[in-house]
Parts: structure tokens; sequence; C-alpha cells
């Protein structure tokens, strides 16, 4: 007799796998994992140590999802204990029982050693990191509309170059927020070796900062996120937001609706987890305001979805993204003492939120944004893979050494709030 074990997604959102037994007869819950490598790993150790000689697929955690991988009958695990086979087998598979329940415990310990030493290293590496922010502003230049003013919504973007789109950017927050009885601020950060932005800010009368970078400095929009949120307007929320990303008319209108509808400490401002990308002829229209963003839809031509290789890219992390102020202080803001350029800090910053709350999506009226062309940065940062594993090796933590991650970072943060 044979058992088909399942491994399918449950929730696009949390990251996590449901893994299940089916027999001709019936289908059991065996357990909620991580789609990782040591997910697979986990059931090859325990399948292993039963002898069922498990033939696993070696595939990619992208490709990880309704795979399944048949092995004979055998023992199951429930609720990460090893329970009798169905049906009852014999003493030799009985004793097995007894050996795996060992070797069980000897990985969880393994495990945790792994887990102390990987939470140390996190832990060293945000502390050796941490940034003078109140030195920072001194050196910066700094320049808030209204100071003692406070906000429903501070909107901030960041900035290192991309003069062409701040114009059509603005434009459009400006329409959403002539359509809503909200205060709502617009913050610009900008980090660069020359100011670039300066002249447009102060002719509008934007909140602007501009941090001076060295010329051989990466980008940090992380940073630019923490100085918006620690030395310009004080608000309930605040949403970050990218420069290069339009919003239309209705946006803040949906925006309040979705947190009154959802009950929201933190949303992703817009659908299905993707922003939509507009081709480099349009991009150019609206830049020059032939096309009014309005006007624009999903159409799969000059309106289409994230595509990476001709194929669909969902889940997106950032692009928008709203979050109340105490959860903000309470995850520590951005990390930019270890996220530079293009990194996952988008992912990190989701993760860390995900330990305190659930991140709603704006479906609840649906909102659409618009993603204005570039050309692509994603091989610009020769530090990408060491930061994507800081990254991987904190998505994989329990959540409690996870809180005690965070912990170091929003007691340091919390010095700088006024």
């Amino acid at each position: 007799m044979n058992i088909v074990w399942k491994i399918k997604n449950i929730n696009a959102l949390s990251q996590y796998v449901n893994v299940e037994i089916a027999t001709s007869v019936s289908t059991y819950h065996i357990a909620t994992l991580p789609p990782n490598h040591s997910c697979l790993s986990y059931i090859n150790k325990m399948t292993k140590s039963l002898e069922l000689g498990i033939r696993r697929r070696h595939v990619e955690v992208s490709q990880f999802n309704n795979s399944e991988i048949n092995i004979p009958f055998g023992l199951v695990l429930e609720d990460s204990k090893f329970v009798e086979p169905i049906p009852k087998s014999t003493d030799s598979v009985l004793q097995s029982k007894v050996d795996i329940d060992k070797e069980q415990e000897e990985m969880f310990s393994e495990e945790q050693t792994i887990n102390n030493d990987l939470i140390t290293t996190i832990k060293q590496k945000i502390e050796s990191n941490f940034i003078d922010y109140n030195d920072l502003f001194k050196k910066s230049f700094v320049y808030v509309k209204n100071p003692k003013e406070e906000y429903d919504i501070n909107f901030i973007i960041t900035a290192r170059g991309r003069k062409k789109f701040v114009k059509p950017m603005y434009e459009s927050f400006r329409t959403a927020l002539d359509r809503i009885d909200k205060k709502i601020c617009f913050t610009l950060v900008e980090h660069d070796v020359t100011s670039k932005h300066k002249q447009y800010c102060k002719k509008n009368r934007i909140n602007y900062i501009w941090i001076k970078s060295k010329p051989e400095e990466m980008f940090n929009k992380c940073l630019c996120y923490n100085m918006g949120f620690l030395f310009t307007n004080k608000a309930k929320y605040y949403l970050f937001h990218d420069i290069d990303i339009l919003v239309q008319y209705n946006f803040f209108n949906k925006i309040f609706d979705n947190i009154s509808n959802q009950n929201c400490k933190a949303l992703q401002c817009f659908q299905k987890r993707r922003v939509l990308y507009c081709d480099n002829k349009t991009t150019a229209k609206l830049i020059k305001r032939l096309v009014d963003v309005n006007h624009l839809k999903l159409d799969g031509k000059n309106v289409d979805l994230p595509r990476l290789g001709g194929k669909v890219m969902l889940g997106a992390p950032g692009g928008s993204i709203l979050v109340d102020r105490k959860l903000f202080v309470k995850v520590g803001g951005y990390d930019d003492g270890l996220f530079l350029s293009y990194s996952p800090e988008d992912s990190f910053f989701w993760e860390k939120l995900s330990v305190f709350t659930k991140i709603c999506l704006a479906e609840n009226p649906a909102i659409d944004i618009f993603h204005m062309y570039h050309p692509p940065s994603h091989n610009s940062n020769p530090q990408f893979h060491a930061m994507r594993k800081i990254y991987e090796e904190f998505k994989d933590l329990p959540k409690a050494e996870k809180k005690e991650v965070i912990k170091i970072r929003k007691n340091y943060f919390k010095k700088f709030i006024k």
C-alpha cells in the first residue's frame, strides 16, 4: 500500500505549506512547515529513519507548491509527533518509532543550537551597523512645511536620481488628496551625492530631507524611510511608497475604506500582491501628461502584470505599504544597517510586521497602482546574496526568536523618537 505525501501551499500570504498524507481511504493533516529546504530535509530525515526510502524530487522552493512525494506506507507524523501507523504495524516498526523519537529529539536539539547561532549572528550584524540618526540629521538638509502639525498619513517616498518620476508621482498624489477630507502630508527623502529634488520640493512646499552620500556609497532606502519617520511630521499612519509608482484619484478614499473594513494595522496598498507595470511608451506619455493614470487599467499590453522571463511574478512585499505608527516603532523601523541598494529590505520588513499583525491587502475595496518603466536594477548590488542570506536566516526563525532579534533594533530606534 502506498501513501502520497502531499505538500501544498495553504496560504500564499503566510509563506507556509500544509503537509498531508493521503491514502485510498482518507487524508490526514500532518504538519504546517515553512516551504524551504529545511522542510524537505525534515521530511527526508524522518522517513529515512523509518527506512521508508523516500524518493523526493530535488526542486527549488518556487517549484515546491503542489508537488507530490510518494513514499511507501509506514508511520505518520501528526502535530510534530509520531503516532501509531494505520493500520497497526509489526513490532519492528514500533521499535522504529522508539528510535525515531530519540533521533527527533536529537535533531530538534541540533536545530535549536543552529537557531541560537543564527540569532547571535543577526544581532551582531544589527548592533555593529547602528546609525546615529541625530548626528546624521545635523549633517542633512531638512525642510518640514509645518513641523508641529500632526497628520492622518505621512506619505513618504525616497529618491536617488529618478528625477523625471517625481512630478507625475506628486501630481497623482495631489489628485487623490484633493478628493478626501483627511490630513495627509507628502515627504521626499533623497540619499545622493548632490541634491536633485530640492528645487521641486521647495517650489511645491513638500517636506524634504537630503542625506548627502559619498560617491561610492550605495543608495539606502531603509535609511531614507527611517529619517522621514523620525524628522518630519508625526502621523497616525505612515505610507512608505516608491517614487516610480502612480496612484489613481480614489486611492486615499479606498485606503481608509480598507483600514475600516479590515481593521488594519498594516496594509499593502494594492490588491493581489502585485503592482501593474506600464510599458516604456506608456510611461513616456505619463511623464509628458499625454496619458492620464486615471484612465489606465490592466490590459496585458500597455499595462501588464509583473513578469520575469515572461513568467508572471506575484507576492511583492514592497512598493506601497501603510503602517500604524506604534507598530512601526514596535518593529524598530526599517533595517538600514543590514540592507542597501537592490536587496530584500521590503521582505525583511514584511517578516517583522508579520510577527505582530496580519498584513492586510487592499482588496476591500480593490486598489491598483501603476509602476512606471525603468531599466531593471536586479544586478546592481554586489552584496545582494549576503543580504539575501540574512533575510532567509531571519525568515526561518520561530516567532519567539524573531521577537528577540526585533527587540534589539526596537530598543535602539526608540531612543531617537521625540
